[in-house]
């Protein structure tokens, strides 16, 4: 650096950032913090270690006195037969090698006034032998039915039932000797108490045991079951107020119950550890029924009705064409909801399918008119570009949802400069990671429509299925190709001809006969026959293009796969990320015509075991994540903000003082 003559000598060269010596001083001390965090690390590990060793043997020491309270409790031919306090139901379906555990719990109880209500469900595995040897005692008293379930079970045993108070116990679980006591203490000091819980010690197959005692929460149990049935206890009057267990359901029933018994007055927690809930061991119905399904028919059942209803407008390329499924589904939930909702679509499309929404063609800005609705939704973000200036000038709140590659950044982009715009929905898939931040945007998953697609009892595993709107970019063809290479196996090809795909239908029919193809071709199948085929086959073939393909364009998120795992298909999809997170642990991911034809072999090998697993997979990720009323709901809460905000502004003033 040159002096300056008129300004002086330059300044030194600054230097940027603390001198060497700070630098080190930090270092040290950085070096020093992570030393002690990693001895805070060990001293923590080594506490929960000692935690871990001493609830082993605090769990030891109680199982061993556990152990010789259980084998010392024995009938007792002269108890009590006045009315009992306390009534136990307990269903039983084969479980005579362990129910006499949890029988004899039941005798251990330090708290006398009960009758154990068994209910045989149908048992074929010699559980009568196993019970003679407690019929002695007069407040054990024994039923029989078909194999019903065990919600009918425990009914049955309700309306059997005498005591003023009512217990549950499962048979492979048992209870600690105090339980029954604790709990007759509660309710006997608060006589406006309905309900009330104990804490319970949990089990696991890796020998772990973990204890519970929640906190009452509503808000919380309309969302997730908090309490154990095996430590619940109630008035029976709630029984004979309420009912008593849903028979549709088949897991979930204790959650039912507790939400109705519930539903006015909060549960009182019972201070004692009632029972241990013991998850090793035999087969068990968390293992071998999903609980998707029933945890979203329990919540459905709490869906609040709208103050007020949304009067909806929406607005789609064509409609009625069995193309557009997802929109049939999403129209059919919100009404279900209570929407009140009139369609606009300029075309009529080329595959009809029968519907009784009132549809508007024509002008939009006359559907408008004749509508006045609180909200415009729009399905696809083309329509809404196509449409701009009539909702622009409509001055009517807006809500759009994309579709599969209907969702570009530029026409997301453009969508929300309309500032009539509440929210935009979009799909996960390849087409939602550049898409611009803002707060209107949220991404919202595929949703099948759950009166259609429901879990199968049984699976053709031999029926491989794919079903398609009859588009290029959906590689239908590949089905006809992989149809040649599994012939053993039976291939269908369900194709929806949408506006303007009749060439292409054309086009596969030439394609099955020139390579002599054994695929079945379905053409336009209504939906309720569609579901049924998604309800026989056993595995399912998403097909998609690749780049580089003259035809590719970015995959979205097909609904047919969320309506193949609803019904408990094995899912194959394109190697392609968004897929794959899409289909999770539901299927696999093939890469060529040969891995595809691979994967389909492959299941041949597979036990009954191995295909039960697999359906249990597929179902519980289709209704954990694609369940129609669970997906659309905040869509239509969105639209009920909306509604009442139009209905507010709308309301007379009121009268001057």
């Amino acid at each position: 650096m040159t002096n300056d003559p008129v300004a002086g000598p330059a300044p030194p060269i600054r230097q940027d950032g603390p001198p060497p010596a700070e630098i080190e001083e930090l270092r040290r001390k950085s070096a020093a913090a992570d030393a002690e965090i990693g001895r805070l690390r060990n001293e923590i590990a080594a506490m929960q270690r000692r935690r871990i060793e001493y609830d082993r043997l605090l769990i030891g020491e109680l199982d061993a006195m556990m152990h010789e309270v259980l084998a010392a409790a024995r009938p007792d031919p002269r108890a009590a037969g006045a009315e009992p306090e306390i009534s136990v139901v307990m269903p039983v379906w084969n479980r005579s090698d362990a129910v006499g555990r949890a029988i004899r719990s039941v005798l251990a109880q330090t708290f006398a006034s009960w009758e154990l209500l068994i209910v045989d469900d149908g048992s074929t595995d010699g559980l009568a032998a196993a019970l003679e040897g407690f019929r002695g005692d007069p407040r054990i008293r024994t039923f029989r039915q078909a194999h019903a379930g065990v919600s009918a079970a425990r009914n049955l045993a309700l309306r059997n039932a005498r005591g003023a108070l009512v217990a549950y116990l499962d048979s492979d679980n048992f209870w600690y000797p105090r339980f029954l006591e604790a709990a007759a203490a509660a309710f006997r000091a608060d006589p406006d108490l309905d309900v009330g819980y104990a804490g319970i010690a949990y089990e696991w197959p890796d020998g772990r045991i973990d204890f519970a005692l929640p906190r009452f929460d509503r808000p919380w149990l309309l969302e997730h079951n908090i309490v154990d049935l095996n430590v619940l206890v109630h008035r029976r009057r709630l029984f004979e107020r309420l009912g008593g267990f849903d028979e549709e359901l088949e897991r979930a029933v204790d959650w039912d119950l507790l939400l109705r018994y519930t539903a006015h007055r909060p549960p009182a927690r019972i201070p004692a550890v009632g029972g241990r809930y013991c998850a090793a061991g035999a087969e068990r119905i968390s293992t071998t029924v999903p609980l998707g399904p029933n945890a979203f028919r329990l919540r459905r059942k709490w869906w609040p009705r709208p103050a007020v209803a949304p009067r909806v407008l929406y607005a789609a390329l064509h409609f009625p064409q069995l193309s557009e499924s997802y929109i049939h589904a999403e129209i059919d939930c919100m009404r279900r909801f209570g929407a009140a909702i009139e369609l606009y679509a300029p075309g009529s499309g080329a595959s009809p399918f029968p519907h009784d929404v009132a549809v508007h063609r024509g002008l939009l800005a006359d559907a408008i008119r004749a509508v006045n609705p609180d909200v415009i939704h729009i399905h696809y973000f083309t329509v809404f570009d196509r449409h701009r200036a009539a909702l622009a000038a409509a001055g009517v709140p807006v809500t759009v949802r994309g579709h599969s590659f209907d969702q570009g950044p530029e026409l997301v982009k453009q969508a929300l400069e309309l500032p009539l715009l509440r929210r935009a929905y979009v799909l996960p898939g390849e087409t939602a990671g550049d898409l611009p931040r803002d707060e209107r945007l949220r991404v919202v998953p595929p949703a099948f429509d759950t009166r259609l697609f429901r879990p199968a009892r049984r699976k053709d595993t031999k029926l491989v299925l794919r079903a398609s709107a009859c588009l290029p970019q959906n590689a239908v063809a590949f089905i006809v190709h992989l149809a040649k290479r599994v012939p053993e196996y039976r291939v269908v090809l369900a194709l929806a001809r949408g506006t303007g795909m009749e060439k292409e239908v054309e086009a596969i029919q030439a394609l099955k006969a020139e390579i002599g193809s054994p695929v079945e071709l379905l053409i336009d199948v209504q939906r309720p026959e569609m579901a049924a085929l998604f309800e026989q086959a056993g595995i399912y073939v998403h097909s998609a293009t690749q780049p580089g393909e003259a035809v590719h364009k970015l995959v979205g998120a097909p609904v047919s796969i969320a309506e193949a795992m609803a019904t408990g298909a094995y899912v194959l999809v394109r190697d392609v990320p968004a897929l794959k997170r899409y289909v999770g642990d539901a299927g696999a991911a093939y890469g060529s015509l040969e891995e595809a034809a691979a994967l389909i072999r492959a299941t041949r090998a597979w036990s009954e075991a191995q295909w039960r697993q697999a359906r249990l997979r597929a179902v519980e990720r289709a209704f954990e994540f694609h369940a129609d009323e669970i997906v659309l709901r905040p869509m239509f809460d969105d639209w009920c903000a909306i509604a009442r905000e139009r209905h507010a502004a709308r309301a007379p003033a009121p009268p001057a003082a």
